[in-house]
């Protein structure tokens, strides 16, 4: 750790997790890129009134490509003040929060579910730190494409604003998407997609209520970008996904995400096309027809079928049309893209719609193989 891999063994695992409240989760140890480029997940969780704790359980952070992307919050010191008091709270974490609700210091996060393989990492945690009020979070790090995927449900007695926060690194920027955020350093990004929907903000050096800091030293704060997806009780459910922009896992499991994801085999809520690593099978260029459209589908080994689509638009909607008649849709956007995941990849079809501003449609049917 201290040489960045130059000097010493490197451990065992990429994974360590401790009894005491801790995981730690690594793409690697310098093997296949460059030390500092390999991705890096924590958790907490445990007591939140043991010593020198932070309100923090359940709480995440991401860094990847040598940038720490969300971040903790710090300490700042010791003493009594508004900062402390903010660095240290449920408010400043990367969690679930409850707004105007009262956080207890004596709780217990509870870690009650963890299985690991060669492609995964699954944790789960139980979090009754809110009065009347029962958070489950789980977290699923998919090794070979370095994304977490971070599921919260939660339930309140009534009709509860509810918000899961991100706080971003120093020197990283957000910016608000249709599907969440992007951040950036310098010529770096990666996106916290919000595969479930939801209101979504930025605040930065807000003082009332305190959002949008971070400790830099002792008695030191500055402001830093903090994201936020909003969503209403008594049932909520954020699905978020963390990490570079990989269209085929946003677009796969964005019509998957639903409260049951938080429960049973993680094989059962992800398809082994995203868990693994997969391989190009085929590729069929589909030439411009009247239509004005060009049309490329892939294939892979594992089921997943992409179609990218030049031409036309500039706004697309694609249909995956299986071989019992079943169909998926995905519904206008300006993407010219569209990955699906299916089984029978060698006699499903894909309809493509182009929408130009006129609102005139074009249609196309291709085949996969």
């Amino acid at each position: 750790m201290v040489t960045q891999g130059r000097e010493g063994i490197k451990p065992d695992s990429t994974t360590a997790i401790y009894d005491a409240g801790y995981a730690f989760l690594r793409s690697g140890w310098g093997e296949d890129r460059p030390y500092q480029d390999e991705t890096f997940v924590t958790a907490v969780w445990g007591r939140q009134d043991k010593v020198h704790g932070h309100r923090d359980g359940g709480s995440v952070t991401f860094a990847t490509d040598g940038v720490q992307w969300i971040d903790d919050s710090g300490k700042y010191y010791y003493g009594k003040s508004p900062m402390r008091d903010y660095v240290v709270g449920r408010e400043s974490h990367n969690a679930v929060v409850v707004p105007g609700k009262t956080y207890r210091r004596d709780t217990e996060v509870s870690l009650i579910g963890h299985s690991e393989t060669s492609d995964y990492v699954d944790l789960t945690f139980s979090d009754p730190g809110y009065d009347d009020v029962g958070i489950l979070r789980r977290l699923i790090y998919l090794k070979a494409r370095c994304q977490l995927l971070v599921l919260d449900s939660v339930e309140t007695p009534e009709a509860t604003m509810v918000e899961q926060r991100w706080n971003c690194g120093r020197s990283v920027a957000a910016q608000r998407l249709s599907t969440g955020f992007i951040l950036r350093h310098q010529d770096k990004s990666i996106h916290v997609t919000t595969l479930s929907g939801g209101t979504t903000e930025i605040r930065r050096g807000v003082k009332g209520p305190m959002a949008g800091w971070t400790s830099t030293g002792w008695r030191k704060a500055a402001p830093v970008d903090q994201v936020a997806v909003t969503g209403q009780g008594p049932s909520c459910f954020f699905s978020t996904l963390i990490g570079p922009w990989d269209e085929a896992v946003v677009d796969v499991l964005g019509s998957r995400m639903t409260p049951d994801a938080l429960h049973g085999p993680v094989e059962d809520v992800i398809p082994s096309a995203l868990l693994a690593r997969d391989h190009t099978v085929s590729v069929v260029e589909h030439a411009q027809d009247n239509t004005g459209m060009e049309v490329t589908v892939s294939r892979t080994e594992r089921g997943l079928v992409r179609a990218v689509v030049r031409g036309g638009g500039p706004f697309y909607a694609f249909y995956l049309v299986r071989s019992d008649g079943s169909v998926e849709r995905a519904p206008y956007s300006r993407r010219a893209s569209r990955t699906f995941h299916t089984q029978d990849t060698e006699s499903c079809r894909i309809r493509v719609f182009s929408r130009d501003e006129t609102k005139t449609i074009n249609a196309r049917m291709v085949t996969a193989a």
